[in-house]
């Protein structure tokens, strides 16, 4: 019998290791937002926590967000998820990317604030019906 790590006929030899897939080390963002810039698909955001070391409580960052997973209310009831469901005062938790340019990119954008009504935002004030 060769020799063996556990004396057992069934276990691999010491060489072989088995790579585990190890959990991707995700840095994370949350903060309020306080600007939002739809055509271009931007959020600014002030930051309350971060992962990240470089990124300081209280630093406002711009986030591109265009290839990002959202995950908030439908607040102006198109029915989709986008990104112009967000309002500014919305707390966040972003998820992020580094770019190869050093840009940061939002992977997952999820409100954790109640956020707008569902359906839209809606008058609160009937207009003037002429008689």
């Amino acid at each position: 019998m060769p020799d063996r790590k556990h004396r057992n006929p069934n276990a691999a030899d010491g060489d072989a290791r088995r790579r585990r897939a190890g959990a991707r080390r995700q840095d994370w963002v949350d903060g309020t937002l306080v600007e939002l810039d739809a055509p271009a698909r931007c959020l600014v955001i002030r930051v309350h926590a971060a992962r990240q070391a470089s990124i300081r409580p209280g630093t406002e960052l711009t986030i591109e967000a265009a290839d990002a997973t959202l995950k908030a209310t439908d607040a102006d009831g198109d029915g989709r998820p986008s990104i112009t469901d967000l309002f500014p005062g919305d707390d966040l938790h972003i998820t992020l990317d580094p770019g190869s340019d050093g840009t940061l990119r939002a992977v997952r954008v999820e409100q954790r604030s109640p956020g707008g009504p569902v359906g839209g935002l809606r008058r609160l004030w009937g207009g003037w019906r002429g008689a």
